[in-house]
């Protein structure tokens, strides 16, 4: 069960009232239908998976995401996206739709065309009124939106744009409350917090700004932050400083109220009865999903939680001053008190987490890698660069035209302050980052002397044919990240790729070459130049992954890979690893890698 819808899909499945599910089946991006009773009789539908599961669409050149049951007409509301060869050979673009499915014939209505993108899908609760969340290039969800409204009793009247207060606002999470009145998430003052929409009146914050989040960056679609309880109490995930909450909206005081609950990170908030269900994360335990008594507050694992079976090292929230008065926020973890120091100076090497995005962000909780790192001798600093989220409008937009620059200084000044605390050895600093921040790895490396190494995993090298081979969601996301596409001068400055002559930090590689988001070309073109150079340069392709790893095996063995990768740039640049240290690597996994 996965969307590809934008490449990252989201909302892959729905409820179907108490009969069953509607979920988009990976293999062929179809929707599927699973009934709950398996006694019910399917034997006459095609397209069997068992014998409670049936394939509900035939449209194959469409992918579907963002499921929504619409129970008055027994419609499944869905994003869908075409897709044709002919345009894909011409150079031409998918098309968005916003559609409705009958759930008996599996015939498709397109209720709303001709934006580049739709999102988020919501019913009033007497099912007249359809809201939704479009935008157009070249805006990314993030940075320009607007919400829409339908009456679906009147199918040939168009849809009214809800009212904004200027055009530079994100709209997220349109959703109607029990008395049906539409809320939705905008960052009208630098905040992302709830309004009540009008087609006629300014939106109306249901409080005084709260300086905190009230969504996380929609990458994929079906995001869900806030609902109502049986008893028409409203509930909401809320992210500030990099901490998520749960808090409950008191409509007496219009004011909100944070519920006592030992996690750092929440979302995908669900709400049924009295009970809220969510995924929930910490600094000590697993992932999982709880079930909370909204009466009472109390809660248990449904799922996941599990406490791991080792010492595991704390984050420490922190921060280093910027320009004009501000902070960058990151969260440092200390090695492991008793794992054998990798150097003989007192402040402990120091690898830097880049996140991915650039427009995302990163939280306080319990990362297997990261203790793996602390428990090999490493301090790891995970950081929220300017141009994350969870910070503000304002402070999400700094990255604006400065990709490879900002996020650049940001990983410097981190390090800097580190080792001017004795938290980090200035001769033993490594980066470390996925995707977008593959990336910042890479530019950081061409920035200055400072690290011994770099890791990029399905990092960018090339921002040109970036431009050239991304996908629709992306398309345009480097104009506002760099500058004018047709800018080629401007591109090839930003790209590591055409500045690699200077190069001379050993990095490694890791690509799967099922990436469509970053191909594998990208890689293999950098790493061969950088050969040439004499740079000190592993590579690491996996044939099954594609814009992230999935296998477990795979993950394990870039850990490995990667730490061995480190501790012999440790012994190359100092001559001083400790020889109790020996990580071995799987040489059955590892013959399989390029060098």
């Amino acid at each position: 069960m996965r969307s590809r819808v934008h490449e990252y899909g989201g909302g892959a499945w729905s409820i179907i009232s108490m009969t069953g599910v509607a979920w988009v089946n990976d293999q062929d991006q179809q929707i599927w239908l699973t009934v709950w009773d398996s006694t019910s009789s399917t034997s006459q539908q095609p397209n069997q998976i068992d014998s409670s599961s049936y394939r509900l669409t035939s449209q194959m050149n469409m992918r579907f995401a963002d499921l929504t049951y619409d129970p008055v007409r027994h419609w499944l509301l869905a994003v869908a996206e075409i897709h044709e060869e002919a345009e894909s050979a011409k150079g031409e673009e998918v098309c968005n739709l916003l559609v409705a499915i009958c759930l008996k014939s599996g015939n498709l209505t397109v209720l709303a065309k001709g934006a580049d993108f739709y999102a988020a899908p919501a019913l009033s609760p007497d099912g007249r009124w359809l809201a939704w969340v479009e935008w157009k290039h070249p805006a990314q969800p993030w940075l320009n939106t607007c919400v829409r409204l339908a009456d679906l009793d009147h199918p040939d009247q168009e849809a009214a744009v809800m009212r904004s207060t200027d055009d530079q606002v994100a709209w997220l999470q349109p959703r109607f409350s029990p008395d049906a009145e539409l809320l939705a998430v905008g960052d009208i003052d630098n905040w992302w917090n709830l309004f009540k929409l009008s087609k006629t009146e300014v939106p109306k914050p249901l409080t005084d700004t709260v300086q905190a989040e009230f969504t996380q960056a929609p990458w994929q679609l079906g995001l869900c932050s806030y609902g109502w309880s049986s008893h028409g109490e409203l509930l909401a995930i809320v992210q500030a400083g990099g901490y998520s909450s749960l808090r409950r909206y008191q409509a007496d005081l219009q004011c909100w109220l944070t519920l006592s609950l030992p996690f750092t990170r929440l979302y995908s908030l669900a709400l049924s009865g009295d009970y809220a269900y969510m995924v929930a994360e910490s600094p000590e335990c697993l992932s999982g999903i709880i079930m909370l008594n909204l009466s009472d507050n109390r809660w248990h694992y449904l799922c996941g939680g599990a406490e791991p079976a080792c010492h595991v090292s704390l984050p420490q929230a922190r921060s280093c001053p910027l320009n004009e008065g501000d902070e960058l926020p990151f969260f440092y973890y200390p090695p492991h008190s008793a794992s054998i120091p990798l150097t003989t100076n007192a402040a402990p090497p120091l690898i830097l987490l880049i996140h991915g995005g650039p427009t995302s962000s990163t939280a306080p909780v319990f990362n297997p890698r990261i203790q793996y790192w602390t428990q090999c001798g490493f301090a790891v600093a995970d950081l929220n660069y300017r141009g994350s989220c969870g910070y503000g409008r304002r402070y999400r937009l700094m990255l604006q035209s400065r990709w490879g620059i900002a996020d650049v200084e940001d990983a410097e000044s981190v390090v800097d302050w580190l080792v001017s605390q004795d938290l980090a050895d200035a001769q033993a600093l490594f980066i470390r980052g996925q995707s977008s921040g593959g990336y910042t790895v890479l530019m950081a490396l061409l920035s200055s002397q400072r690290w011994c190494a770099g890791a990029s995993l399905y990092g960018i090298s090339d921002l040109q044919r970036l431009a050239q081979t991304t996908h629709k969601f992306e398309s345009r996301y480097l104009n506002w990240l760099i500058g004018d596409p047709d800018d080629q001068e401007l591109f090839r400055q930003r790209s590591p790729y055409y500045l690699a002559d200077g190069w001379q930090t050993p990095v490694i590689f890791f690509q799967g070459r099922k990436d469509k988001v970053v191909p594998p070309e990208q890689t293999l073109r950098l790493q061969a130049r950088l050969q040439q150079a004499g740079v000190r340069v592993e590579a690491c392709l996996f044939d099954d992954e594609g814009h992230g790893f999935r296998l477990a095996c795979n993950q394990q063995q870039v850990l490995e890979q990667e730490m061995a990768f480190y501790l012999n740039s440790l012994e190359a640049a100092k001559g001083q690893l400790s020889d109790k240290r020996n990580i071995k690597i799987n040489q059955s996994n590892r013959a399989s890698c390029g060098r």
